[in-house]
């Protein structure tokens, strides 16, 4: 079984296509059916007179990682399900390159995938395409927690005295120096998330 990633992005598509393809969008959105694999389509923000491009925002889930769904936009649009997205499609392939970028930070624990990617679509072959680039980050939990993948901690100080409160009392030097080492480890990346926090917690309540 395949390990899901979680991903997280915007789709900008360009003023001049939107105009074309706004009203379709909207219906395609609001008629918009969740696969297992895929995107969750959210909201179309509203865009400014000197904006030069319309931002949509998605979630996404991705089969080991979610840049297999930009790689088949038939995916990206889920046309199986929904024939409005292959009229996006369509659209967007009869106006050439460039008619929309993207942007989104994928995340699976499993393999400790953790990276940036984004792109801008263009036609090749009569067939709508996205091109892509990726950064990568180094996977630990501070990374997670600035990109908004996991709750945790980012500050020691902050841990221990939410942690003292729990307790109703002050840590002994002993269990400070293991919230110091477990801040310290380089996988952690000097933060813990919300789930290794509370495995420490419990740690503490039986020294």
């Amino acid at each position: 079984m395949a390990n899901i990633s979680d991903a997280s992005g915007k789709l900008y598509i360009s003023k001049k296509a939107w105009d074309g393809i706004a009203d379709v969008f909207s219906d395609f959105i609001s008629d918009y059916k969740v696969p297992y694999y895929g995107v969750q389509w959210w909201n179309i923000e509203p865009y400014g007179e000197n904006d030069t491009s319309v931002c949509i925002e998605f979630d996404g889930a991705g089969r080991w990682a979610f840049d297999s769904c930009i790689r088949d936009v038939t995916w990206f649009f889920y046309t199986a399900e929904n024939p409005l997205g292959q009229k996006i499609i369509d659209y967007l392939t009869d106006f050439g390159d460039d008619a929309a970028q993207y942007e989104f930070t994928d995340y699976e624990p499993g393999c400790e995938v953790l990276y940036r990617a984004f792109g801008s679509s263009y036609v090749s072959e009569g067939k709508l395409m996205f091109g892509i680039e990726y950064e990568d980050y180094e996977y630990t939990s501070r990374n997670i927690i600035l990109l908004d993948f996991e709750e945790g901690y980012l500050d020691e100080e902050e841990f221990i005295a939410e942690t003292e409160t729990y307790f109703d009392r002050q840590l002994t030097k002993e269990e400070l120096q293991t919230v110091h080492k477990e801040f310290e480890a380089p996988w952690h990346g000097g933060a813990l998330r919300a789930f290794e926090a509370d495995e420490l917690v419990d740690g503490l309540r039986m020294v």
